[in-house]
């Protein structure tokens, strides 16, 4: 939270700051967002754990800094659909990619579940290997669940295996390496003493 604080604090006093401050108030966004928008270079917004048969969501987890974030139920069906077409119209192949403005949505499939990723930016290509990963995990963890699993049955056995999907939701901003300037590290610590003071 300092840190993003700290860089919010370091854009808000430069020339930039200053022009990003009227595009906020030009768009009615606040300012943090935007800033976040310009500095960041990829975030893992939303993961969701979708059962394969029903097309249902067992899990869906989103990013503390996610901008957009809804019940989850119409992006897996969305997603579902959008399989089960690829499966009609071409003999073979699998959806893995889609692109949405300016979201990415990346899939990884397992036959009873699969993962889906909503990606801002340009994630870093071992996502995809990551993403895999979890969901071999999850899938071997829970497998007796998802084979019992109907429609408007409790998705709370899945509940165990959610930390694999929560270790997905990563970001990474532009200037991350690069060290704050002084004045930068400096505001907020004068900034909390004000307050205590």
């Amino acid at each position: 939270m300092l840190q993003d604080f700290s860089r919010t604090l370091e854009k808000s006093l430069s020339l930039t700051g200053l022009k990003w401050r009227f595009e906020a108030a030009r768009t009615g966004k606040k300012f943090s967002k935007v800033v976040m928008l310009k500095t960041i270079e990829y975030q893992v917004e939303q993961v969701f754990f979708v059962h394969t048969g029903t097309g249902l969501r067992l899990i869906h987890l989103y990013h503390e800094n996610a901008l957009y974030t809804d019940d989850g139920d119409q992006v897996s069906a969305m997603l579902t659909v959008m399989q089960q077409f690829v499966n009609d119209s071409f003999a073979e192949g699998e959806l893995s990619t889609i692109e949405f403005g300016e979201f990415n949505i990346y899939l990884a499939r397992a036959p009873q579940a699969y993962l889906a990723c909503v990606e801002r930016g340009q994630a870093p290509s071992d996502l995809r290997t990551d993403m895999q990963i979890a969901l071999e995990q999850m899938v071997m963890e829970c497998a007796d669940d998802l084979d019992a699993f109907k429609a408007g049955g409790s998705t709370e056995p899945f509940k165990k295996v959610a930390h694999y999907a929560e270790a997905l939701l990563s970001s990474r901003y532009k200037d991350e390496g690069r060290k704050l300037s002084f004045t930068a590290r400096l505001l907020p610590a004068l900034l909390i003493i004000t307050i205590l003071g």
